[in-house]
């Protein structure tokens, strides 16, 4: 079992865990692999091309009306 030190309190944890169990913070890599994954989806349904054109879009309606 290979262990690694944990990035919040520095104590050794198990590369396979999912949280430290001294002070519970979550492994950096898994949330790393679950961002990777939602880009992933977004990229492969068409919805990220879709939300770069609809937030700015959406920003400058609502700049416009506020000002």
């Amino acid at each position: 079992m290979a262990l690694k030190p944990c990035r919040e309190c520095g104590r050794e944890v198990s590369a396979q865990a999912n949280t430290c169990p001294h002070c519970g913070v979550s492994a950096p890599a898994n949330n790393a692999l679950a961002a990777a994954g939602a880009l992933q989806s977004l990229q492969s349904c068409g919805c990220l091309m879709t939300l770069l054109i609809t937030i700015p879009i959406v920003l400058v309606i609502l700049f416009v009306l506020l000002a």
